[in-house]
């Protein structure tokens, strides 16, 4: 059995990097989520990331919270310091596994990430046809779009818990206005609700609200309050 850290972000690709993972037997010891403190980070979700929490419960998995300024030129080497504390905790360590699918900027800063901590990077979703990764993706997992940040995207996917018909207005907003299918430009992130990784389990979104920003093509559905049924 290999052991491994995962980079976390309770979105669906960081979360179906797990699921092909463990297929693959890279078992993952624990998770790690960033937690941006100012807004632009350019590798990490910001919408939602600490209900990541219920993943790492559903999932029996110990997840760890790395705060990180989200300042491009600081917060890499933050997340360094922090998943090297984490590393201390869990000895025999050899992988290190990201959601990443086409960002080159994200996969080259990872895999230094990944050597200068000992380790080998995995990323499973790496370089798979988008379009057919999405539609995999709705095959296993549930997930709802905590974020549109891109014209062309509908502001009623926001928290529709019908993976086919997000599925359906991501694969339009593709088609009219090339729109990454996966949100791998940031165009969109999302919060998993399903897996075969929760034990029978699943998310419950109880309270939650939406903020649109139409001038600026920006909208968040803010979960203010999940539980695990």
């Amino acid at each position: 059995m290999a052991r491994a850290v995962a980079l976390y972000s309770g979105g669906k690709d960081s979360h179906y990097s797990l699921v092909l993972s463990y297929r693959a037997g890279i078992i993952p010891q624990a998770l790690v989520t960033a937690v941006p403190q100012g807004e632009g980070s350019w590798l990490f979700h910001e919408v939602n990331v600490l209900w990541s929490r219920l993943h790492g419960e559903a999932m029996e998995v110990p997840l760890h919270f790395v705060e990180v300024s989200g300042r491009r030129d600081e917060e890499l080497e933050e997340l360094k310091r922090g998943l090297s504390g984490v590393l201390n905790l869990y000895p025999g360590v050899d992988y290190l596994v990201t959601g990443a699918v086409r960002s080159r900027y994200q996969l080259e800063r990872f895999r230094k990430l990944a050597e200068e901590l000992g380790l080998r990077l995995v990323a499973p979703l790496w370089g798979a046809d988008e379009v057919a990764l999405l539609y995999r993706e709705a095959e296993e997992l549930g997930f709802i779009v905590t974020a549109v940040q891109a014209y062309c995207l509908d502001y009623g996917v926001l928290g529709n818990p019908h993976t086919s018909e997000v599925v359906k207005s991501l694969l339009k907003a593709y088609k009219e206005c090339g729109v990454s299918p996966v949100g791998e430009g940031g165009e969109f992130e999302t919060f998993v609700i399903r897996s075969p990784l929760f034990r029978g389990r699943s998310v419950a979104v109880s309270k939650a609200r939406k903020v649109v920003y139409p001038r600026m093509y920006v909208g968040y559905y803010i979960i203010e309050h999940a539980y695990l049924i």
